[in-house]
């Protein structure tokens, strides 16, 4: 990821607790131009500072409802994203540890460029680029939720 990030925490896990499953994110996000890419990252950052990748995940805004069905964002109120293609994760979180979730842009050699203009992206070039304002909500109308699979560590 490269570009201004949201990078948000956990507090510190009060014992050792066990992640076993998928991720899912619900995030209620606007934009202001008709398409964009996303990519979410979930690290658990350990006591003493150290972190490791657990899981990502990634997607284009309009494929945001359908993997099959593209539709364009042509609203600036927030819409729900659910990134629910995270792979599967199990390990046990050391006791202070923290989960930190990132969400940014998509700017990878390993990612086909968006440059946001709603046009067919592969045909896409540095001249259809414009920029794209992020809004992520999280309060009680637009209620934006990290569901963690806790399991049970053994004892």
């Amino acid at each position: 990821m490269q570009g201004k990030q949201l990078i948000y925490h956990s507090a510190p896990f009060e014992t050792d607790t066990e992640v076993s499953g998928f991720f899912k994110l619900s995030a209620w996000i606007s934009i202001d131009q008709l398409d964009t890419d996303f990519m979410v990252a979930i690290y658990e950052i350990d006591s003493k500072c150290g972190s490791i990748l657990l899981t990502t995940d990634s997607m284009r805004a309009r494929y945001r409802e359908s993997l099959r069905l593209e539709r364009l964002i042509r609203t600036e109120t927030p819409l729900r994203y659910v990134f629910e293609r995270f792979t599967f994760v199990s390990r046990l979180l050391k006791k202070g540890s923290r989960l930190r979730l990132v969400i940014g842009p998509v700017h990878s050699i390993h990612y086909q460029k968006n440059y946001n203009s709603g046009g067919i992206v592969a045909e896409e070039s540095m001249k259809c680029a414009r920029p794209v304002t992020v809004g992520l909500f999280h309060d009680e109308r637009f209620p934006s939720v990290l569901h963690v699979p806790i399991g049970h560590a053994a004892t």
